[in-house]
């Protein structure tokens, strides 16, 4: 949809037919539940399709409550689009480098502490068995 860097509708933006279609349902929705007439809503759906800007749009369901679940669920699809997460690679060598470090960590300190039994395995192999799991969770929801 035509927003500005701060989220607010920009009404000279041109109107899709997505939007148009988006409006007319919305105002099916809104006479369906008693809010405007049936002429009423005559008058609204052939301004919708006539509309050429996202403002005409946005003028015909001002008076008109808005849907805060369905708005939320656009909001956060629109997010996904537009922020699309880090590259898979670059997940996993970001982790496997904190792995790493933290391993680095653990080694001194039981090289400090006199060696002996190496108990860092114990914290590493954890974290990377939750590593390994995070990674798979990721790349199965791509």
């Amino acid at each position: 949809m035509g927003m500005n860097q701060g989220g607010e509708l920009n009404p000279s933006i041109r109107a899709s037919d997505a939007d148009r279609e988006r409006v007319v349902e919305m105002l099916r929705r809104n006479t369906a539940e008693g809010r405007i007439s049936a002429d009423e809503f005559d008058e609204r759906m052939t301004a919708a399709y006539n509309a050429k800007t996202m403002g005409a749009l946005a003028e015909l369901t001002t008076d008109l409550p808005v849907d805060l679940a369905e708005h939320a669920q656009r909001q956060k699809e629109l997010a996904k689009k537009a922020k699309p997460g880090k590259p898979m690679y670059r997940q996993a060598r970001e982790q496997v480098s904190g792995l790493a470090s933290l391993g680095v960590v653990l080694t001194v300190i039981w090289v400090i502490s006199g060696a002996g039994y190496f108990w860092p395995a114990w914290p590493l192999g954890i974290i990377g068995a939750l590593m390994v799991a995070s990674l798979i969770d990721a790349w199965g929801k791509r």
